[in-house]
């Protein structure tokens, strides 16, 4: 069954456009708790109290639901010509890479020490929503990113099939 927590969506278009959508899962974790936390805070303050509590939770759900229009999700799109990739429901911040400037692309996993979200490594840049499997893409001046996903074989074949091959290769 494919619950909140599975949430994956991968499609291919008629126009040969790749998109991949992967939720944050501990966002959605930490909203469940939350949600918890002051149902039964609720409950079990008294009556009197709960003026002090409805601005904290005000606060609180206030912060939670910013976070998860800019990082609640991470969507990866391949066009024609280019490779964007954003977090969020509001797609920002996002990021471009002209397909013509990708030279390789290579599975890889990730430590499990870097976690999700934005992370800056000794590999380059990584962006990740769930999981540990990633795909490595090195840009024609050598530096490196990569792209978590929930099937990486599926986007290194994509953006294989895509990436602009020197003459002579």
């Amino acid at each position: 069954m494919n619950g909140v927590f599975n949430f994956q969506k991968r499609k291919t278009s008629n126009d040969g456009t790749f998109v991949e959508m992967q939720l944050v899962k501990p966002l959605w974790l930490y909203l469940t708790l939350l949600i918890i936390i002051i149902g039964g805070n609720l409950i079990i303050r008294p009556v009197g109290d709960i003026y002090l509590l409805i601005p904290r939770m005000f606060l609180g759900l206030t912060f939670l639901v910013l976070f998860f229009l800019f990082f609640g999700m991470l969507t990866i799109r391949i066009s024609a010509t280019e490779l964007t990739w954003s977090f969020g429901y509001l797609h920002y911040p996002r990021w471009r890479q002209p397909l013509s400037d990708i030279v390789q692309v290579e599975l890889t996993k990730v430590n499990w020490l870097y976690g999700w979200g934005i992370r800056f490594t000794s590999e380059g840049r990584l962006y990740n929503a769930q999981g540990f499997s990633a795909v490595r893409i090195t840009k024609r001046d050598g530096t490196k990113f990569r792209l978590g996903s929930a099937d990486p074989q599926r986007l290194a074949t994509f953006l294989q099939a895509h990436i602009v091959k020197p003459s002579g290769q």
